[in-house]
């Protein structure tokens, strides 16, 4: 299991990732920019067995590679999250849970159920890692798309690589103040769960 600790914010009205990049709080300590499209597919069974046991599942494909994950719920303040994630790859949703529960997931419960997709976002996402200095870095995301087939978003990450949380939330805060970001409480699932699938 790895645990995925990482920081939520909705940019303002007419933001550009050119302002979040271009920062002086980032462009210094940010590597090089990559793009990636994603695509993504939450899982669960008709009756939500997963969501009931704080689980989400989702098949995501990135640049075309498919990857399936498991994550757990574990914490959150404002836009701070920590929670547990395991990961295979796989295009094969038929067997996701007993392939995650091969590598420690707790999703023992869904291993014999079959699953059906309840939700579902793409987008493109602009990411590099920042380090400000030695022993604290993230990952730096910038995410456009839609949820369903037509709800759009953009979103703000900063996932933890090196350092404790509180540098994290230190960094992210003063970024926010400079750059007019809000808080995310919610998750992409949650809000892809109110976007109509067709």
């Amino acid at each position: 299991m790895s645990s995925e600790t990482e920081l939520k914010y909705t940019p303002h009205n007419g933001f550009f990732a050119k302002e979040l990049f271009e920062c002086e709080y980032i462009a210094p300590y940010a590597g090089l920019v990559r793009r990636i499209s994603m695509s993504t597919e939450y899982l669960d069974t008709k009756d939500r067995l997963a969501a009931k046991s704080g689980i989400t599942l989702r098949r995501r494909y990135e640049n075309g590679e498919s990857v399936i994950y498991a994550k757990t719920n574990k914490s959150s303040h404002g836009a701070l999250s920590v929670r547990g994630e395991w990961s295979v790859a796989s295009e094969d949703t038929d067997v996701a849970a007993r392939l995650l529960c091969n590598v420690g997931a707790p999703v023992e419960e869904l291993c014999d159920l079959p699953l059906v997709t309840v939700a579902s976002v793409r987008f493109e996402r602009l990411e590099c890692l920042v380090t400000p200095y030695p022993g604290f870095s993230f990952m730096l995301s910038y995410d456009e798309g839609v949820f369903g087939e037509k709800l759009p978003f953009s979103e703000v990450e900063l996932e933890l690589c090196d350092g404790s949380v509180s540098e994290l939330t230190v960094f992210g805060e003063k970024l926010a103040s400079r750059l007019g970001l809000t808080p995310e409480t919610r998750s992409k699932y949650a809000r892809a769960l109110s976007a109509p699938l067709s």
